[in-house]
């Protein structure tokens, strides 16, 4: 019976062997024309289980063999391929894509037509995106753009890199075109405040954007000269349609820390009473220098404080040197303190209509409002804008119009001041004995560094608020000489 027993287990763990066997592929993922796809997803059919492509267009996945790979990106066909060692994955552009309208420098053409490098993002995936600045909708869903955001302040500017982050100008943003006109967006179009950067695209709403084209390679951005060096960015705002419409969207969202902070999560009291004692016990100065007396050594001596070198002279050391009760009762998370579950709230009314003819005048008109509180207290922004764009073709040849848009924005961007007014900062720096009240009801700066991070992102604390006001006049007319030349 024991032998049977012993096979039988043998055979189940072999089992249980073949049953997960994974192979560790590694491919590559490229367009029609060779070039590596950026962000291309990578999934194990029927599963959640994946990865993405990075900027030389390759992966790295563990797959179960006989398994089945997914790749997908948007704008090209999805396509499988069976799970190997080694995968190399080359994307067609979806052909249904291929009529799209693509917004270029001298007007609109096909992408069928068009042969210089350019990305369009529609409507519905910049809308779908909750954020007050809606560019950063074009995180991953352009091909070779990369983004990042080195702020979480509400508006704050991303950083976007077309053509790489090795040319010589990629320190630069791209130019940005509204309804034709060139959009300041260096350091020269952003207020600052104190090191803090807010992007003037926060101005705009999300809803009122009907399309996005990033333009590549020279020949889609030489008619902006120079100063399309690092690529195109051009934002094409809705217009009028025939009849009446009227759209009311309310989107409301939330935000929290992300995941890797349970990696972070401070000590609690006990246990910070416990690493200090230790800590004392084990020679520690401040100053880290070695040979150097120890913090308890050389202030016990210097001021005759005649405590024992033990753990119970440690604690009353602790006490007097930080002016911290060692047996506080409090046990206080700071970084919870400074923190809270962000809130968005998105609210639009478009009105748009025109008459059934073709020669009929149209318009389009919204209003909107945006407020978003961030994670960390105090830092908050609200939007109030107002876009009136107006366009008529009276005649085959003639057309008139203008985009107009009005908007209000309201920044507080916290105190300002660099490392000690850092909330998270000086909350990872805080002793948990200390409270963040004193007994009564009063702030408490008794704390390891006399500073206190709530209280100066409370409504009473310091601030920074920074207040925008754009208006933006793009009128336009054009007369077509043929179906090839209008101006």
């Amino acid at each position: 019976m024991k032998r049977k027993l012993t096979m039988f287990l043998a055979l189940f763990f072999i089992g249980i062997g073949l049953a997960v066997a994974q192979t560790q592929v590694r491919g590559t993922v490229v367009d029609e024309a060779g070039e590596p796809v950026i962000g291309a997803t990578i999934q194990i059919k029927g599963t959640s289980q994946g990865t993405v492509s990075d900027i030389d267009g390759n992966f790295t996945l563990s797959a179960p063999a006989g398994g089945t790979l997914v790749i997908s990106y948007v704008g090209y066909q999805t396509q499988e391929v069976p799970v190997s060692a080694n995968v190399s994955v080359q994307l067609s552009a979806d052909s249904e894509l291929l009529d799209e309208v693509v917004v270029v420098g001298y007007g609109t053409t096909t992408r069928r037509a068009f042969t210089g490098a350019a990305s369009s993002v529609s409507n519905d995936l910049i809308e779908n995106k909750i954020d007050i600045n809606p560019v950063k909708a074009l995180a991953g869903t352009v091909p070779g753009l990369q983004m990042n955001v080195g702020s979480g302040q509400p508006g704050a500017p991303a950083n976007i890199f077309i053509r790489g982050r090795n040319s010589v100008n990629s320190g630069t943003q791209p130019l940005y075109v509204i309804d034709g006109v060139p959009f300041e967006t260096g350091i020269q179009g952003m207020r600052q405040s104190e090191g803090q950067q807010m992007s003037p695209l926060a101005t705009i709403s999300a809803q009122d954007i009907e399309s996005v084209t990033v333009l590549k390679d020279a020949s889609a951005t030489s008619i902006y000269g120079a100063r399309a060096a690092n690529g195109v960015i051009v934002i094409t705002t809705k217009k009028g349609k025939r009849g009446l419409n009227i759209d009311f969207t309310a989107r409301v969202g939330t935000e929290s820390m992300p995941s890797y902070t349970d990696n972070y999560k401070l000590v609690d009291a006990d246990t910070y009473r416990q690493l200090s004692k230790e800590a004392l016990l084990n020679g520690y100065n401040y100053a880290s220098t070695v040979g150097r007396q120890s913090n308890f050594q050389r202030f016990n001596d210097a001021y005759g404080l005649g405590l024992p070198y033990n753990e119970s002279g440690a604690e009353d050391f602790f006490s007097w040197y930080t002016e911290i009760d060692y047996d506080s009762p409090y046990n206080t998370d700071w970084l919870k303190e400074v923190t809270r579950t962000g809130l968005i709230q998105n609210y639009t009314l478009t009105l748009n209509g025109g008459g059934e003819t073709a020669t009929a005048a149209r318009y389009y008109t919204s209003v909107d409002y945006f407020d978003t509180k961030a994670i960390v207290r105090g830092k908050d922004m609200k939007r109030y804008s107002f876009r009136f764009n107006f366009d008529q073709a009276p005649t085959e040849k003639v057309a008139y119009g203008f985009n107009s848009n009005v908007a209000h924005t309201i920044t507080n961007m916290g105190a300002g001041g660099g490392y000690f007014s850092d909330p998270i900062t000086q909350a990872i720096m805080q002793s948990p004995l200390s409270p963040v009240y004193n007994e009564d009801g009063t702030w408490n700066f008794n704390t390891i560094n006399g500073y206190n991070p709530v209280a100066q992102r409370s409504e009473l604390g310091d601030k920074s608020e920074a207040k925008q006001y754009r208006f933006i006049f793009s009128p336009y007319v054009t007369y077509k000489f043929i179906d090839e030349l209008s101006l």
